[in-house]
C-alpha cells in the first residue's frame, strides 16, 4: 500500500473521527439516545452512561485543541522553525517520517497530522476504558514506530469498509517523539494558549505516567495480546521499514497462525524511496498473501471467506 495512500486517508477521516467522538459526548445528556452504527464501533455503546461530567470535558477541550492545530499560521511556523533550527530541519524531518519530495508546508502538514494522532492515540489510551471492545474484525500487528501509517489504516477500515481494528497502544508504544520531528512540533506549542498547553502537558503526563512507570511483566503484556488476537477475526502484518525491528510482531504472527488459525494477510507499506534492501522481507514472511488491493479483500472479511489472488 503506497504511503501516500495512507496519508490522504488520515487527512480525509482524522477530523471526522475527532468530530464523530465529539458527538458521541454531545449525546451524554440524552442517556436513551441511540448510537449510529458507525459510531457504536468506535465506543462501547455500555460505556455511554459512565462517562463522568470531568471526563467529558477534559476530553471536549483535548478534542478541540486537536482541532486547533489545523488553523495554526503554517507559513509562521514554516518561518519560525528555519530561524530556529536551519533548512537541515525539514531534511531531517522528512527522513524521520519516511516522506520525500515534499514542500517545507506538506512537510508541516505531515508533522501537524502525525502530532494529532499521537494525541488522539494518548487521549484513547488514558480514557480506555470507555473505548475498549470486545471483538474486533481485524488485528493490525504493526511496529510502534508506525503510529502514523497506523492510525491511517485505522481510519481507512472504519470509514470506508466499517471495520473495527485493534491496535496494540497499551504495550508497545513508545512515548519519545522522532528528534526532528520534535523540533518541530515545540514550535506548534507557540501558537497555542497558556491553559491548552497546560492541557496537553497533562495529558502527555497522564500517558507516560502510566503507560512507563508502571510496568507490565512478560506474563501480563503476553495476556493482553493473546486475547486481543483470540478476540480478532482477522490478522493483519504491516510489513514496513520498521518492522524488520519489532520483537512483538513475529510473536503475533506465529500465534495466529499457529494456533488461532486465522486468516493472515500482510500489507507492505510503499515509501517513495527506500534504501536499497531496506524493505527486503524475512523468509517467515514469503507464504502469507500479500495485500494490494485492499478493497477487494475487505468483500472476503465482510463474508468471512479467505481471500486469494
Amino acid at each position: 500500500m503506497k504511503i501516500t495512500l495512507i496519508e490522504n486517508v488520515l487527512y480525509k477521516y482524522l477530523n471526522i473521527f475527532i468530530s464523530d467522538l465529539m458527538d458521541i459526548l454531545k449525546r451524554l445528556e440524552d442517556k436513551e439516545s441511540t448510537l449510529d452504527e458507525r459510531l457504536k464501533r468506535i465506543i462501547n455503546e455500555d460505556s455511554i452512561k459512565e462517562i463522568s461530567e470531568n471526563d467529558s470535558r477534559v476530553i471536549v477541550n483535548i478534542l478541540n485543541i486537536i482541532l486547533k492545530l489545523d488553523q495554526l499560521p503554517t507559513e509562521q511556523i514554516r518561518v519560525s522553525v528555519l530561524e530556529r533550527h536551519g533548512n537541515d530541519i525539514f531534511l531531517l524531518t522528512s527522513k524521520e517520517l519516511g516522506i520525500y519530495d515534499k514542500s517545507e508546508i506538506e512537510i508541516l502538514d505531515q508533522v501537524r497530522v502525525y502530532y494529532q494522532s499521537r494525541l488522539i492515540m494518548m487521549l484513547t489510551f488514558k480514557f480506555k476504558k470507555y473505548f475498549n471492545r470486545s471483538r474486533y474484525d481485524v488485528f493490525l500487528s504493526h511496529s510502534s514506530i508506525d503510529a502514523r501509517e497506523i492510525m491511517g489504516l485505522k481510519l481507512l477500515l472504519l470509514y470506508e469498509h466499517d471495520l473495527t481494528s485493534y491496535v496494540d497502544w497499551l504495550d508497545d508504544y513508545q512515548l519519545n517523539y522522532l528528534r526532528a520531528t520534535q523540533k518541530i512540533i515545540s514550535i506548534f506549542s507557540e501558537y497555542l494558549s497558556e491553559k491548552e498547553n497546560s492541557q496537553l502537558y497533562n495529558l502527555e503526563v497522564s500517558f507516560e505516567r502510566e503507560n512507563f512507570i508502571k510496568e507490565y511483566s512478560n506474563e501480563e503484556i503476553t495476556e493482553k495480546i493473546l486475547k486481543a488476537l483470540k478476540n480478532s477475526d482477522n490478522f493483519f502484518y504491516i510489513d514496513s521499514k520498521n518492522s524488520r525491528y519489532s520483537n512483538w510482531m513475529p510473536f503475533e504472527l506465529g500465534y495466529a497462525q499457529a494456533q488461532l488459525n486465522k486468516p493472515i494477510y500482510r500489507i507492505l507499506i510503499q515509501y517513495k524511496r527506500t534504501r536499497r534492501g531496506s524493505l527486503k522481507y524475512s523468509s517467515f514472511l514469503s507464504d502469507i498473501q500479500l495485500i494490494e488491493d485492499i478493497d477487494r479483500i475487505v468483500v472476503f472479511l465482510i463474508f468471512g471467506f479467505q481471500y486469494k489472488n
